[in-house]
């Protein structure tokens, strides 16, 4: 029964491990990478907020009501409750580091890194896919 199954039966690389200048994920949550997505179903939008572990690849969202600093500070809590894990390093862009977030960093012991840029970013999370395709960031994209 084993050998049917493709997990079993099939050697597959290991995902990519994320690096980012001064940071390696080697275990799971040394670094997690996050941002927001929106994402329209028939007529109403939504947003998404986005975690992706660069050690694991384990890709974990939850649907946001809005782009408040504080809804998305109670999913990160969501996201360490769960995993049982207190994250290292975060990337993100330049909306995840303002002072609501620089505070729960510190408080946590959190290192915060900004990626040169968007594209950076992009790339990061891009390469960290383990399909090698591109994950969208909107259905409108």
């Amino acid at each position: 029964m084993c050998n049917k199954r493709r997990v079993c039966s099939a050697s597959i690389a290991p995902p990519p491990r994320a690096r980012v200048s001064g940071i390696r994920a080697a275990n799971f949550g040394d670094v997690i990478f996050v941002d927001h997505a929106e994402t329209k179903l028939r007529k109403s939008k939504y947003v998404v907020f986005l975690v992706l572990d660069g050690a694991s690849n384990l890709f974990w969202a939850t649907a946001h009501s809005s782009l408040s600093n504080k809804e998305t500070i109670q999913a990160l809590r969501l996201w360490a409750d769960e995993n049982h894990c207190m994250p290292k390093a975060i990337v993100g862009d330049e909306a995840f580091f303002q002072e609501d977030f620089l505070t729960y960093y510190r408080t946590h012991g959190i290192k915060a890194q900004e990626p040169h840029g968007q594209r950076e970013l992009n790339q990061l999370l891009d390469s960290s896919n383990d399909n090698g395709k591109s994950c969208p960031r909107t259905s409108e994209e």
